[in-house]
């Protein structure tokens, strides 16, 4: 549906909060982006609970890099809807990016407390323990991560950059190892690290 015909339906029933949904996805699409928000924030206006519409509005200011209007909308959303794993994951991903490591934190734990064997939400749970540099917690984070997922590239290079900055070079060297079937040239790079220091 065009956005000339959304805009008429939203006209004729601007109580239909689906419509406004649907007419703030189009304007996403056109790259519209002030207006798909405003016809999200409609959306929840209509309908404080609609989960749908609050995604789309916390994934446009993310998407915008508007993080602290992200934020609050998947604040929102987690108390519409606390269990729900990938909105705790995203939540995490927009306070890391306001360098809010220990928001970070709470919120991956909340993900991985609800969906145990969310590796992205592990590996992100690392890289945030770390830039605390607490590298015990960071090393255990990354490591569950690969041991839910052993193909998990970036969790391998994350936990072997930990373990160079904690000085265990033989544990590095044995992730350069499981990384050189995954990824070649980052075990290289890897590998070159761990000469350096």
């Amino acid at each position: 549906m065009t956005d000339v015909l959304l805009r008429k339906r939203t006209k004729s029933e601007p109580q239909n909060a689906t419509d406004w949904n649907n007419l703030g996805r189009t304007y996403g699409k056109l790259k519209r982006y002030d207006e798909a928000i405003e016809a999200f924030r409609q959306a929840v206006r209509v309908n404080p609970g609609y989960v749908c519409a609050w995604d789309n509005l916390a994934s446009t200011y993310s998407d915008l890099k508007r993080y602290d209007y992200a934020i609050e909308a998947y604040r929102q959303l987690v108390r519409i809807n606390p269990a729900h794993a990938e909105t705790w994951y995203k939540l995490g991903v927009s306070l890391f990016r306001l360098k809010s490591y220990d928001g970070a934190i709470d919120a991956y734990r909340q993900a991985i407390r609800i969906y145990p064997d969310y590796a992205r939400a592990w590996n992100n749970l690392g890289v945030s323990l770390l830039k605390l540099k607490r590298y015990d917690e960071a090393i255990e984070a990354f490591r569950q991560a690969v041991h839910i997922n052993p193909k998990h590239v970036y969790a391998w290079i994350d936990l072997g950059h930990t373990y160079v900055l904690y000085g265990n070079k033989s544990a590095a060297m044995f992730v350069v190892r499981k990384l050189r079937h995954l990824d070649p040239d980052r075990a290289d790079k890897l590998f070159s690290l761990i000469m350096q220091r």
